[in-house]
């Protein structure tokens, strides 16, 4: 998912800055307090021009927490986060009643990834006075934080579209959360709505690019990624996401340079490392792709998604132990996810560690229990640990889930070193 600014007042435009010789009270006629609501200035001279008018004094508790927020809203376009926090909360503090300090404080905690935190004040926010963005904040961050159901947060971000039809975070955030949840087809008809509403919004063409490839139609989809970076060419995850494309259209050279802008565009970012790696691997060279991992480590750059790559990268080379150690790595992050402990579970089960592939394999179904193949990584663990009826009771799931046919002879054979030649050739009969 992209973080987008979307605050009310970052709608509103900000001038360049001026001298810093420049007063910053030019008029008589003029008034810090009257400067700082006007937001008609750099960040630098809002922030400025709204600390100024709170030190002149003012005579209601109302009339300071509007300054309050006005300064939060500089500090945020400056990046100074911690300050902005506080003055959010001393705008509520001032007076309880101030809608904006509740918004202003929601969206600022929700583009820290603090989304859970977030929640409370945007749910405040809406029991003042159910605004847009107030409506839109609660739903994306009560989704995010995992904390409703997606069809909750759709409706949510649904009533703050009644609200604002042209609410375009909305619309796409609506977009990302059907893309999430696997409605490629639904994201995309969303993604549609919004560039009819603005053809030049490199997001809606990024994520409807993205929905084009979830459906794998990825020339439609390498098109789409090619007017998101055509409107705004400055943005990693476009480039990282052509070279996913080009991937898949096995046009791998073009996918390194497409991933190594993405590197040089955000080098902290994980994403356009593995995309890098992994289009280096579908060209031959693994052992470039692996060096581009250890470059990536040794940068700092890491994420259970970047180490759950160089793992499986590792495992097509041979090196298992070493792929088991990177992806134990990975799962002991708090970013890890169902997928990396299934890979864990296939490497512990390529290492003959039943115990240890059959602890992860139940992982991944606790998070996950549509997945197929940790019930089969399961069922290999349980047949090796002379468990074989579980294990048979195992594979039946992963075969009603989806698991490839191919691994019936594979799972036949593991029937067979443990000694069940009937179980194998009735497993054969019944598949």
């Amino acid at each position: 998912m992209i973080r987008l600014l979307t605050s009310c007042f970052l709608c509103l435009a900000v001038l360049a800055a001026a001298a810093q010789a420049r007063p910053l009270i030019a008029s008589s006629e003029e008034t810090a307090a009257r400067l700082c609501h006007a937001f008609d200035d750099s960040p630098e001279r809002l922030e400025a021009l709204c600390a100024q008018a709170l030190a002149d004094g003012v005579a209601t508790s109302a009339e300071r927490a509007a300054l309050l927020t006005l300064r939060g809203d500089a500090l945020d376009l400056l990046g100074r986060d911690a300050e902005a926090e506080a003055a959010f909360r001393a705008a509520a503090e001032a007076d309880p009643g101030h809608l904006r300090a509740y918004t202003g404080l929601g969206w600022l905690l929700w583009r820290q990834d603090r989304e859970a935190e977030a929640v409370p004040y945007f749910r405040k926010a809406v029991d003042l006075r159910p605004t847009a963005d107030g409506l839109a904040g609660l739903g994306s961050a009560l989704y995010r934080a995992r904390q409703a159901e997606p069809a909750a947060a759709l409706e949510l971000i649904a009533a703050a579209l009644a609200i604002a039809p042209d609410y375009a975070w909305a619309l796409r955030e609506r977009g990302w959360i059907e893309l999430d949840e696997g409605r490629p087809e639904a994201a995309l008809a969303t993604f549609d709505a919004a560039l009819a509403r603005d053809g030049d919004d490199w997001n809606a063409h990024y994520g409807r690019s993205r929905a084009l490839a979830e459906t794998g139609a990825y020339e439609a989809a390498l098109e789409a990624v090619g007017r998101a970076i055509a409107v705004d060419g400055d943005q990693h995850w476009a480039y990282a996401h052509r070279a996913y494309v080009l991937r898949r259209l096995d046009r791998n050279a073009q996918a390194v340079t497409e991933a190594a802008r993405a590197v040089a565009l955000d080098p902290d970012w994980p994403g356009g490392h593995v995309q890098k790696a992994l289009a280096e691997e579908a060209l031959g060279r693994r052992a470039q792709a692996l060096e581009t991992f250890a470059a990536a480590l040794r940068r700092g750059v890491e994420s259970a998604y970047l180490l759950h790559w160089y793992a499986d990268v590792l495992s097509n080379d041979g090196r298992m132990q070493e792929a088991a150690a990177m992806i134990d790595r990975a799962v002991a992050r708090a970013d890890h996810d169902q997928f990396d402990l299934s890979l864990k579970s296939w490497i512990a089960v390529e290492l003959r560690d039943y115990g240890t592939a059959l602890e992860a394999a139940e992982g991944a179904l606790a998070l996950d229990p549509s997945m197929p193949y940790p019930h089969y990584y399961a069922a290999v663990a349980l047949v090796n640990r002379g468990r074989a009826d579980d294990g048979l009771a195992r594979f039946d799931e992963a075969m009603a889930l989806g698991i490839d046919r191919a691994m019936i002879g594979v799972f036949a054979a593991d029937l067979i070193a443990a000694g069940r030649f009937v179980d194998a050739i009735r497993l054969r009969a019944r598949y």
